[in-house]
């Protein structure tokens, strides 16, 4: 392996063969968060799409187009998805066999799969070595096999860019780094995310935005694009805070709270205080048997009576105290809107009205992948999805097998919830991280380039799913919190383009604000600014722009998101 490493590279530097994960990069010194611990410039970059265009004829595309393989990740067994061959590894290829002989050593010198490896990857990259070698000018020189090798290497440690590096290309990934990749016009750095110690390897998240997903699909992600299998600390974890649902039990007793007419069960009596606490004021009390009206509203088990009845607040379970259950429900509490026939969860009806606000609204429509019944059978209470900071009820945390809430200790091990959240993970990832593009009719300036938007069909479907998700998973589930990123990117874009016209509305400035909440909450390397900070930038313009809404509220959610946006520049 010391044959395969850079000629030279900074003295604060070592290499040394790390278990599992090949040969790891290690400093000599110690680095302060922010500081630039490796800075070079790229030795390779990969061609752009028009320098390939010329080459791609229409035989070539046809033949191209064939080469696919077998995607089963090691014990999935057989599946019926296919890997197809991208266009960027024809990149690869291309600039491979047109760089110079120093460069071609140095980009065999970097890590790739064995040629003999099972991975589907490696079988593709074969194909398209052939064909670059019998249809491609550039390529009829190359071995087939030494393209191949260069295809992969340039797909497994390419950065952000199209760029690779003598040193940063050899830096080993962790979804928990300590140091972040920066671009600049002419500066690429890797700078410390948190105190790195002497003796400490240098890590770097290969994923991006794909971070934010589950243990299991940055997992297969990592496997599916860099062929190999992430054992870094944060994936090793037993539970996974991405896979946070809230706990249906809880949320039945929620759902009883707000039950308008209760029975007393506790004897001899229970005490209707001046406000929810066993410390407050007692202004009356209700013998076993009574029965008596309340608002609807609720405080924890504490219930409030109707001022008709006299006010006040009745405490309707006490087994926190000792005491058991104080009161029941008369009849079970049925939210407006419940059942199979229902609609779903509203909780993105304004990005609707935000989205087609100029254009035709397209109908939504439910998923034609996921069955309506099952959907009603796990459908969480209306009331519980209406604001998705509320902490009525706890969320369960997914750990191994199953869900377990941190406040009843219940767990959830239904496998027919678990087959649906995997299916809806798997739509999410399809829809809210790989949105459905097309070119719209405006070009940019005197550029003869058409801007990609999102298609209108597309976007409604994406409406459709989300309002699934977050019926049956929850606001805090990764598959909502994609959603909620796809969703005010779009309406960012949207004013960014003067697409809009009109005032703006609340939900992005509440869901930016939630979406860093979640982020902090994760504690992952990064900090929240180093995914929304150019986001919250794109709804800093002036307040004339929030016309028609409640003034304090929209005051109120700027200025928090500005705190956040001025206290945490990203690296």
């Amino acid at each position: 392996w010391q044959n395969r490493l850079p000629p030279d590279y900074p003295d604060y530097l070592d290499f040394f063969p790390v278990e599992g994960r090949g040969v790891g990069c290690f400093v000599l010194r110690d680095f302060q968060p922010g500081e630039t611990v490796l800075q070079e410039e790229p030795m390779f970059t990969r061609p752009p799409p028009a320098a390939a265009q010329k080459h791609w004829t229409a035989d070539f595309a046809e033949a191209f187009k064939q080469i696919r393989a077998d995607l089963a990740a090691p014990g999935m067994g057989a599946t019926e998805v296919k890997l197809y061959a991208s266009e960027g590894m024809f990149r690869n290829a291309l600039g491979y066999a047109t760089s110079s002989p120093p460069v071609k050593e140095e980009i065999l010198k970097l890590w790739h799969p064995a040629l003999n490896s099972a991975h589907p990857l490696v079988a593709i990259a074969g194909r398209l070595a052939q064909l670059c070698v019998l249809k491609v000018g550039a390529c009829k020189a190359a071995d087939v096999q030494e393209l191949q090798r260069a295809i992969l290497a340039i797909e497994m440690n390419l950065f952000a860019g199209g760029h690779l590096f003598k040193l940063f290309s050899r830096v080993n990934h962790s979804c928990y780094p300590n140091v972040v990749f920066t671009a600049s016009k002419d500066e690429w750095k890797l700078k410390a995310l948190r105190p790195i110690h002497c003796g400490d390897e240098v890590l770097h998240c290969y994923l991006g935005e794909q971070l934010l997903m589950s243990t299991e699909y940055r997992r297969w992600n990592l496997w599916r694009s860099k062929c190999f299998r992430c054992i870094c600390e944060l994936c090793l974890q037993t539970s996974d805070p991405m896979r946070d649902i809230p706990c249906r039990p809880c949320a039945d007793e929620v759902r009883a709270l707000s039950c308008r007419r209760w029975n007393v069960i506790h004897k001899p009596v229970v005490w209707r205080r001046v406000s929810p606490s066993t410390e407050a004021v007692q202004v009356g009390f209700f013998k076993a048997g009574d029965s008596f009206e309340t608002t609807g509203h609720s405080s924890g088990w504490w219930v409030e009576m109707e001022q008709s009845a006299g006010g006040g607040w009745v405490l309707t379970d006490g087994r926190h105290l000792g005491f058991g259950k104080l009161c029941e429900p008369v009849e079970p509490h049925i939210d407006e809107g419940e059942g199979e026939d229902a609609p779903l969860c509203a909780a993105w009806d304004m990005y609707r009205t935000i989205c087609f606000r100029s254009t035709p609204v397209v109908q939504p429509s439910f998923p034609a992948a996921i069955s309506r019944g099952l959907v009603s059978e796990f459908q969480l209470p209306a009331r519980l999805l209406t604001d998705p900071a509320s902490l009525d009820v706890p969320y369960a945390r997914f750990e191994g097998d199953h869900w377990r809430c941190p406040k009843c200790g219940r767990e959830e091990r239904d496998e027919d919830l678990l087959a649906l959240e995997r299916e809806l993970s798997r739509m999410a990832e399809h829809t809210f991280y790989s949105p459905e593009m097309v070119k719209a009719p405006m070009k940019i300036g005197k550029s003869s380039d058409r801007i990609a938007m999102i298609h209108a069909e597309f976007l409604s479907d994406a409406l459709s799913l989300a309002e699934v998700v977050v019926a049956v998973l929850g606001h805090r589930h990764w598959t909502a919190q994609w959603a909620r990123i796809l969703f005010t990117d779009v309406v960012g874009s949207l004013r960014h383009f003067g697409h809009t016209a009109g005032p703006l509305f609340m939900e992005p400035l509440r869901d930016l604000c939630f979406l860093w909440d979640w982020l902090e909450s994760l504690s992952l390397a990064q900090r929240p600014g180093c995914w929304l900070h150019a986001r919250i930038e794109r709804f800093s313009g002036p307040s004339h722009l929030y016309d028609g809404l409640d003034a304090d509220e929209v005051l109120r959610w700027r200025e928090e998101l500005r705190r956040r946006h001025d206290g945490e520049a990203p690296p």
